[in-house]
């Protein structure tokens, strides 16, 4: 994780059974600032199976994602987080 600069590394799914309908999925996160994340998910068993995101915070509470696949299908959303 240090080695590369990465914030985390996560790997997910079954490992040694990749016949399911999603198989194991490996998530790198690397923040580029205090305000901008990327994160990149793919799948083991088919790497041009892939998804790459942009997380920018505007404020504490007020976010822009955006997401991109490895057909091009593109998209921006804006999130809010709300704390009870």
């Amino acid at each position: 994780q240090q080695l590369l600069g990465l914030e985390s590394i996560r790997i997910t799914g079954d490992i040694f059974g990749p016949g399911r309908e999603t198989g194991p999925q490996v998530t790198l996160t690397k923040r580029v600032s205090r305000r901008l994340s990327l994160t990149y998910r793919g799948q083991l068993t088919d790497p041009g199976e892939y998804t790459i995101s942009a997380l920018l915070r505007l404020f504490p509470f007020l976010f822009v994602v955006g997401e991109t696949g490895r057909l091009g299908q593109s998209t921006i959303s804006l999130r809010v987080r709300f704390t009870l």
